[in-house]
């Protein structure tokens, strides 16, 4: 029957045979000359063959496609088989330079096989064969006229879809994890193919969530995003996870389940306060810092290992900080060594900056973009050494300290019956705080200065504690306080204030003990044990009731209301000495000279500046300007300055108007 003509079977047909592009204005009857195999097919529907033919100017027909060949002269239309395979558009992420189609190839032997497709590929038959023939058996000969043709169907039968590149928050309104969605407390799972629709649109909305898609199964870079899934174990309750959490973790798991929840809303957090504070774990191997930081990870799903700050890669590394919206990553293996650009990231993760580098997702060459790494998620950050590296790090951190590491059989029964809780899922507590957002929303910034002024009571507003460090403390008891009553807490509020006011006058006495300015003071002490800051020629002790100081370059009266001990020291000869002592011992270079002074300016020890004053060297008097310090305060803090002799302000009325008697003869430093 392959030659069998059907003249009583015609159609008005204004038809394009992919060759001449006439025919449209033809109206003609034209007879049908159907393959023989097509005709005595069972499902045979000539009218549908038709519609196809009339609309696509091909069909399909056991998975292969049959293009319409017209002859013009006896206005026969025959087909020609052009492939062994047909396509079925599943989906389009839409997009101009990432753009992708998700297409299923099915051959005559119906073998079936899914494909990605970069948008732009499809355009030209030559990449589409370039994409289809190393899949299978997937053979297309028709020529680039039928081509369009067969791009004609594709496009027409292809739903758009919007890929969720970053898991968790979404701005559509719902938390994404890689096996599907949770909308208004209700989750909507994925199907076979990764999409998932969203539940609240009247028109049909999809997304693709790749991670668990069987065509991504062999690609690595979703590893990550397989571990973030919603696993229902719903006997698991908040409250029960948490007296659980409290029993193992103690006031530290006070603290990192205020972080954990608080991270769940980081991006309200941070749109308003401009800043987001990590959690470090510090202590020794085998003290529980790893375990908790665990623990928190399986709040998310499934086991997802953290980045190794000391092995891991730079890419990584910058990664790492937006692997999803409204989560929590980790750090591990933090120390004092570690490449300084990895300090800096940390550092500028806490203020929402992260690595920068050239757009070239522009192909201008006169662009000059640049593309900036995001930060989504808070960090957890763990290791056996403070982080000291940079004191502007630990500014930035609130501090949790883990010291023991024997453990009762009691104890350890109860890690145990956590870890099973783990293992079993917990991402349902998460999928269910996070119903919380509006009333988050709504009452956090309120909230926010009356738990500052709650814990600003307990400190007694104690000067000294830098409000960088207790307002990193607010900003995640904030949360605790707005849903102290949705959720059941073990803990009181009062309990949880004690808690953080006490991590936060701890946190500050170590930075006071272990910031840039007590290195610059621990090597002046160094240098004045070996001799090479001199007494009476480098700095020298005195006891003043006042001094006309300078204050913001401005010449002021200082009363300092009785007898006070101060150390006037020369900053030049002390900084070059202390660069040079540092150098020799093959520590990291010290700060530049302004930063040094800003740094010391700042610190609680510090009076003012004095325009001139003697100094004595090589039986020579020098007179010069010089840094005035509370040696009090310098002495509680560790420093060690008692010297020889002390100059009673009695015996040495002359250093209250120096200004003024300075004598001839004598060298005058700039």
């Amino acid at each position: 029957m392959n030659n069998n003509i059907n003249k009583d079977k015609t159609v008005n047909s204004d038809l394009m045979d992919g060759i001449r592009t006439d025919i449209d204005n033809l109206n003609h009857e034209w007879s049908y000359s159907w393959p023989e195999e097509i005709e005595a097919a069972n499902n045979f529907n000539e009218p549908h063959l038709k519609w196809e033919i009339n609309k696509y100017k091909h069909l399909i027909f056991n998975n292969c496609i049959y293009h319409a060949v017209y002859d013009f002269k006896e206005k026969i239309i025959s087909l020609k088989k052009i492939s062994n395979f047909h396509i079925n558009p599943l989906y389009l992420v839409p997009g101009t330079e990432n753009g992708k189609r998700i297409v299923e190839l099915q051959n005559e032997n119906s073998y079936q096989k899914i494909i990605s497709i970069p948008a732009k590929s499809l355009v030209y038959l030559n990449e589409f064969k370039t994409y289809c023939e190393p899949q299978g058996n997937f053979l297309f000969e028709g020529n680039a006229s039928q081509y369009i043709n067969t791009k004609k169907r594709i496009y027409d039968n292809t739903k758009n879809v919007r890929e969720i590149e970053v898991l968790g928050w979404q701005k559509e309104g719902f938390y994404a994890f890689a096996n599907g969605i949770i909308k208004n407390g209700i989750f909507h799972p994925t199907n076979e193919h990764g999409l998932c629709r969203d539940p609240d649109k009247v028109e049909e909305t999809l997304y693709l969530i790749p991670a668990l898609s069987p065509m991504y199964n062999n690609d690595s870079s979703y590893e990550v995003d397989r571990t973030i899934k919603y696993l229902k174990h719903e006997y698991i309750t908040f409250k029960e996870w948490i007296i659980q959490f409290y029993k193992v973790f103690g006031d530290n798991g006070i603290l990192s389940s205020c972080f954990y929840i608080s991270c769940l809303f980081r991006d309200i957090i941070y749109k308003e306060l401009k800043y987001f504070p990590h959690l470090f774990h510090f202590g020794e191997s085998g003290t529980g810092k790893s375990t908790i930081c665990w623990s928190i990870q399986y709040m998310f799903g499934e086991r997802r290992n953290p980045y190794n700050l000391d092995s891991g890669t730079d890419v990584s590394f910058h990664r790492t900080f937006a692997q999803f919206r409204n989560g929590v990553v980790w750090f591990d293996e933090y120390s004092n060594s570690i490449d300084p650009k990895r300090g800096r990231g940390i550092k500028g993760a806490y203020d929402g900056s992260n690595h920068s580098k050239a757009d070239t997702s522009i192909k201008d060459q006169s662009n000059n973009r640049t593309a900036r790494t995001p930060v989504y998620s808070g960090c957890n950050i763990s290791g056996q050494e403070r982080p000291t590296m940079d004191i502007a790090i630990f500014n930035r951190c609130i501090l949790l300290t883990y010291t023991k590491t024997i453990y009762s059989p009691e104890e350890q029964f109860q890690l145990s019956k956590l870890q099973k809780m783990e293992k079993e899922g917990l991402s349902h507590i998460t999928a269910h705080i996070t119903k919380y957002r509006n009333k988050i929303n709504q009452e956090y910034f309120l909230t926010f200065e009356s738990v500052r002024k709650d814990i600003n009571g307990i400190l007694k507003d104690d000067p000294h504690i830098k409000s960088r460090i207790i307002n990193n403390m607010v900003t995640i008891l904030t949360t605790w306080k707005i849903l102290s009553k949705e959720l059941k807490w073990p803990f009181d509020w009062e309990k949880v204030l004690s808690v953080a006011a006490k991590n936060v006058r701890d946190q500050n006495n170590f930075i006071a003990k272990s910031n840039e300015t007590n290195a610059f003071w621990e090597e002046v002490e160094y240098l004045i044990s070996e001799n090479e800051l001199t007494e009476k020629g480098d700095f020298k002790i005195e006891y003043h009731r006042k001094l006309k100081i300078l204050e913001n370059r401005r010449s002021v009266d200082k009363d300092f209301g009785g007898l006070k001990k101060i150390l006037f020291i020369r900053l030049n000869n002390a900084y070059h000495k202390y660069l040079e002592g540092r150098r020799r011992k093959g520590e990291r270079p010290g700060l530049d000279k302004g930063s040094l002074i800003h740094y010391l300016e700042n610190t609680h020890a510090y009076i003012g500046q004095i325009k001139s004053t003697s100094f004595y060297k090589d039986n020579r008097r020098i007179v010069t300007s010089a840094f005035l310090f509370d040696c009090k305060i310098l002495e509680e803090s560790g420093l060690k300055l008692d010297m020889k002799e002390d100059y009673p302000e009695e015996n040495n009325s002359t250093l209250n108007n120096i200004q003024s008697s300075e004598k001839l003869g004598s060298f005058h430093e700039d």
